[in-house]
């Protein structure tokens, strides 16, 4: 999954690989949305998660210090 954000809808600033494949199972990730916990000070980027056998039609977690960083779970 790779990360941009924009002030505007405009312009766009291009932020990198946020989840890469190693970092997941084989299949189509879509629809990631991300949030800041503050009870645990991190941010969580759940995304919707179909596995290449078409199993676990589901949701998956991923978690960083920072919003534009690489995840860590």
């Amino acid at each position: 999954i790779v990360l941009y954000s924009t002030p505007d809808f405009e312009a766009w600033t291009s932020h990198g690989e946020v989840l890469g494949v190693q970092d997941r199972r084989a299949g189509t990730e879509f629809r990631p949305q991300v949030v800041f916990c503050r009870a645990t000070q991190q941010f969580l980027m759940w995304y919707e998660d179909r596995w290449v056998n078409g199993t676990n039609p589901g949701y998956a977690l991923a978690t960083a210090p920072a919003p534009s960083s690489p995840a860590g779970d």
